[in-house]
């Protein structure tokens, strides 16, 4: 059940804690005193998306907090799946000026869509245009099958145990290489990839080799003409050789005088030999630079072919043909798994069939169970003063196999003697989503697992007789789940197990949203003004006393 709800800078609200009982918890009072901004508060601790418009101003962020108490062991276990294994679930949620929340669930922060999910077995907020749980067609088939029973139930999990083997099954399949054709498909394109990669014979340090020669390619001319300079400069007439003949020379004659210019010239005699052979060398290097158009479109080629199969097989040769191993050993598997393959195909063929066995079954199960629930719903919405409508579920099999069968599930209906029945989702009277939602809720009480059910002004659209009746059956309801329900009715309001009375008051310059827990007297006093208009009369009081009497 919902504990407490604590709403902070939101809208007129300054700060309130509200403290919901068991049962029937009724909100009413004068308008734009703000009972939409509590539904709000329960909106932003649903995860739903909220303007920062809320935020009070003068506000730097608006909060609203709510605490649950969990009780139902179907619940604990649906709520355990998701990561929460607490009997208390406190959710807190803030809304910033920059239009960004803060969400924390057990002081824990979450993403709004985890908090989403989590709020969708906590709350049911139905109001007089939201489609919430039971006008979603995709929870008709888990509701239709909890209200089928215990035979249902035990015959869907023994599906989903053949569905779980048959998955198993095919995700071995996949790794084999899939069915037949598909695993065909895979070696031919294996075999096509291998084929490419050995035809191009790599071998580890041939691009660096290969770049190397374009380079040189590349720059043949600077090379020839820096080398031919150099011998040039060494060799030439007046070149380094001839001035270091003559230097040696100098040399020569000047040590028959002095002895120690011998040492200088034998100096100058190493370096005109080096010299010499360098210039030698260069002679030969720069006669051996000559570019091959040939080889230049032979190295060109193949450095292009070495750069497509690093795009798709590696980033360098050696990546490329480590990945022609793993090729080759998935095509070796591919070829050995042909017999596993027949095996496995004989193993879904048989899980198959079960299943198609298994599905006729749930499909005869709820078949039955639908038309239990038509009954139902119909004698519920003849009480609800609406004894020409239709509601119809409609089950349709296929040959898909879904995780809880092969049927998809709607529900149907019609507000007309010889109108055609149309999916729920689409009816648009705020009056009759009203009471079809509350039979729904009074028929599949026991199959809806979600604790709290807020209304938030169901009542638009009803009067008279039909008021009293939807009193009633919300008022059955609230037996066993908690009702949280905004109202502008007295035959609703004096059915109330928990009455709150909302107001507005000025203080220090501001509005500001009150709250107040009323007690027997004044219940009274607020039935009798909700019958009046506001104008409490001595009728009106009897009336408020008589209405509650009842209850």
């Amino acid at each position: 059940m919902l504990s407490h709800v604590h709403i902070k800078n939101l809208g007129i609200i300054d700060e309130i804690t509200i403290h919901f009982e068991k049962g029937l918890n009724i909100l009413t009072g004068e308008t734009g005193a703000g009972k939409s901004l509590i539904i709000n508060a329960i909106h932003m601790i649903l995860g739903n998306k909220m303007s920062k418009d809320f935020i009070r101003t003068g506000a730097d962020k608006a909060v609203a907090e709510a605490l649950f108490f969990i009780e139902n062991d179907v619940l604990k276990s649906r709520l355990a799946a998701l990561g929460y294994e607490e009997d208390e679930i406190v959710i807190y949620r803030e809304l910033l000026l920059n239009g960004r929340s803060v969400t924390k669930v057990n002081g824990r922060l979450v993403t709004l869509g985890e908090l989403r999910a989590l709020g969708e077995l906590l709350i049911d907020l139905h109001g007089q245009h939201d489609n919430q749980s039971l006008l979603n067609p995709k929870n008709h088939l888990e509701l239709l099958d909890n209200f089928a029973g215990k035979e249902l139930t035990k015959r869907l999990l023994e599906y989903k145990e053949f569905y779980e083997k048959r998955r198993k099954i095919k995700e071995k399949m996949e790794q084999l290489g899939g069915e037949p054709e598909k695993r065909i498909r895979s070696m031919e394109f294996l075999k096509f990839q291998i084929e490419e990669i050995e035809e191009a014979s790599l071998s580890v340090g041939e691009e660096e080799e290969l770049i190397r020669k374009r380079n040189l390619f590349m720059n043949s001319e600077k090379i020839m003409r820096v080398l031919g300079a150099c011998h040039e400069g060494l060799s030439g007439d007046s070149g380094v050789l001839s001035r270091l003949e003559k230097m040696m020379s100098g040399l020569r004659e000047i040590s028959t005088v002095e002895e120690k210019y011998q040492e200088y010239e034998e100096k100058v005699s190493e370096i005109y030999y080096l010299a010499e052979d360098i210039s030698s060398v260069l002679g030969r290097e720069s006669e051996k630079v000559f570019v091959d158009e040939s080889e230049m479109n032979v190295v060109t080629d193949r450095l292009d072919l070495i750069f497509k199969l690093k795009k798709k097989y590696g980033a360098d040769i050696e990546t490329i043909l480590k990945t022609l191993k793993e090729f080759h050993a998935e095509y070796e598997e591919l070829l050995s798994s042909e017999e596993i393959l027949t095996q496995l195909m004989r193993e879904l063929e048989e899980t198959e069939k079960k299943m198609r066995e298994c599905g006729k079954v749930l499909s005869e199960l709820r078949q039955k169970a639908g038309k239990k629930l038509e009954t139902g719903l119909t004698e519920i919405l003849t009480e609800l003063e609406m004894p020409k409508s239709r509601f119809e579920i409609s089950i349709r099999s296929s040959d898909h196999f879904g995780e809880n069968g092969m049927d998809s599930v709607e529900f149907l209906f019609s507000s007309n003697l010889g109108e055609s029945v149309k999916p729920l989702a689409k009816i648009a009277s705020g009056g009759e989503i009203s009471r079809i939602m509350l039979s729904l809720k009074n028929v599949l009480l026991n199959a809806d697992i979600i604790p709290v059910m807020v209304f938030d002004e169901i009542d638009v659209g009803i009067s008279g007789k039909a008021g009293f009746a939807v009193a009633e059956k919300m008022h059955e309801i609230a037996k066993d789940k908690q009702v949280i329900c905004v109202t502008h009715l007295a035959s609703i309001a004096a059915y109330a197990d928990c009455h709150f009375y909302i107001s507005k008051q000025d203080e220090d310059g501001r509005t500001v949203t009150r709250l107040k827990r009323l007690l027997p007297e004044e219940r009274v006093q607020e039935v009798a003004r909700i019958i009046s208009g506001g104008n409490i009369t001595e009728a009106s009081l009897a009336h408020a006393k008589e209405l509650i009497a009842l209850h």
